[in-house]
């Protein structure tokens, strides 16, 4: 069991300075590309290439992630992929394949798996989606997945004060399964430009810890919007996502915070962070 340190003051500096640069800088380049009167130049979005879709990406096709995720078309109906900096904690692998696919109904499946030996997690789930719509332009996605992750850590907290002691270690170990449904709408406004709209409630969720902090929330979800842009190689998204998910042990940290005479944020019932996506398509 490794501990992961959490620090009052440094996270909540750290989570306001990583949300203003990931949401102002793709966003400000964005901004000329959503009022231009003429529809700009680039390669259409696919469904292929975009995430929750009934349709995998093409063969031979390559999509290549800033942030590390990867994706190679084998086939026109399967794919297989990774994300590189989780490999910084242990390995990860996707597996998706189109099991149906015509000029506007697709359905796919999606199982992906990961073990983080950093926080000592293991996870495991699969993804069923359906689309409605042509691979390029405007579609409804829906679906449904299974999730299992299993936790083996514990967290050690410290408020960086001399005359404060830090509290004992939090046993976080426990499992968490869930199964949500996915609702999703790609707007189109051309065929570089969209809108994604998603919602994902779940329909079953629970959540179990030796130390009894991992409390879901009554109605669990999330979900999300933002706006996509395709250039000749290289596409760019950015936007907004919402949860009530993984509170549960803030609001633990929160309360020994406060018990400390800690000043802290408040943990707020939703949480919204902000959304990027920079990918090369090749």
């Amino acid at each position: 069991m490794k501990p992961f340190r959490w620090t009052v003051r440094a996270l909540s500096s750290a989570r306001v300075t990583a949300a203003a640069l990931v949401a102002i800088v793709p966003g400000t380049s964005l901004a000329q590309d959503v009022f231009e009167d003429d529809p700009p130049d680039g390669t259409p979005l696919s469904a292929q290439e975009l995430e929750a879709t009934g349709r995998t990406l093409e063969k031979g096709k390559h999509l290549v992630s800033v942030l590390g995720r990867y994706r190679y078309g084998i086939t026109d109906q399967v794919q297989v992929g990774t994300n590189a900096w989780e490999w910084v904690g242990g390995p990860n692998l996707n597996v998706g394949a189109t099991a149906f696919a015509d000029d506007k109904h697709a359905i796919s499946i999606e199982i992906d798996s990961l073990v983080d030996y950093s926080f000592g997690t293991k996870t495991a789930s699969a993804n069923l989606i359906y689309s409605l719509g042509p691979a390029v332009g405007s579609r409804f996605n829906a679906g449904v997945a299974f999730s299992w992750q299993s936790i083996q850590s514990e967290v050690e907290v410290s408020f960086n004060d001399d005359v404060v002691p830090d509290p004992d270690p939090i046993d976080i170990s426990g499992q968490i399964v869930g199964i949500p449904l996915h609702l999703g709408y790609d707007l189109a406004i051309n065929d570089v430009q969209m809108v994604r709209f998603w919602f994902n409630p779940y329909v079953f969720y629970a959540s179990s810890s030796e130390a009894d902090i991992l409390t879901p929330p009554i109605f669990p979800y999330n979900g999300g919007v933002a706006y996509y842009r395709g250039y000749e190689r290289f596409r760019i998204a950015a936007g907004v996502t919402a949860s009530n998910l993984g509170l549960d042990i803030l609001r633990e940290l929160e309360a020994l915070a406060l018990a400390a005479n800690e000043d802290v944020p408040a943990v707020p019932d939703v949480l919204p962070l902000p959304f990027f996506r920079l990918y090369w398509l090749l």
